[in-house]
């Protein structure tokens, strides 16, 4: 909603205002920030103001203030401190920028935790088959965790990566998931006038 008196942004940042409650596991910044540039009125003095604690569990904020940028509208942002549950959540997903088909390539999750946890599972599933796991402590803050994981088949796959921690109060924001593109296996084609020497290459090409 546009906002003409900036009391009104005041009012929200103090608590004042009565809103509406915020389901918790669907914080869309990105989508956020996209109506709030339709709402935008042309001839006025473009600006945004995000008031979050930047704990984004839909879309991709950073890529929608970067088309703000572009166009010409300036993004404020005030922090908003992050009530302390002693809570844990998955916070990102990556992995290697070329992925190939049933080879295991190591995935990163980001994790973070309001405390120690001593034992912790992060599981990664295509789909509803597990590709990837592995148990970590969590210390406070950012923890990340690296999980083998193998894909056998090429093409676009959704990777989900999920939290287990014994204590969590908040199981919704325990799990992401993002598109990989695998990529089919390389095939190699050698030529040898010697027949008996094509195993050498076929050894080193299968421990590759």
């Amino acid at each position: 909603e546009a906002v003409s008196d900036t009391r009104a942004l005041r009012s929200i940042a103090s608590g004042q205002t009565r809103t509406s409650a915020a389901r918790a596991g669907q914080t869309d910044i990105h989508r956020a920030l996209v109506d709030a540039r339709a709402e935008l009125r042309p001839g006025e003095s473009p600006r945004v103001v995000l008031f979050s604690d930047g704990r984004e569990t839909r879309g991709d904020a950073e890529a929608a203030a970067s088309v703000l940028g572009a166009e010409g509208v300036p993004v404020f942002v005030e922090p908003l401190d992050v009530k302390d549950l002693g809570d844990a959540w998955v916070d990102a997903l990556r992995g290697p920028p070329a992925w190939p088909a049933a080879a295991a390539v190591n995935a990163s999750v980001d994790v973070w935790s309001q405390r120690a946890v001593s034992a912790a599972t992060v599981e990664l599933r295509d789909g509803d088959r597990l590709v990837g796991s592995a148990r970590t402590a969590l210390r406070p803050g950012l923890t990340t965790v690296e999980v083998p994981t193998t894909i056998a088949a090429p093409g676009s796959h959704v990777l989900s990566g999920s939290l287990t921690a014994a204590g969590d109060p908040l199981a919704v924001n325990n799990a992401l998931a993002r598109e990989v593109v695998v990529q089919s296996p390389t095939r190699v084609l050698y030529v040898d006038g010697a027949s008996e020497r094509g195993g050498f290459l076929q050894r080193a090409l299968a421990q590759a």
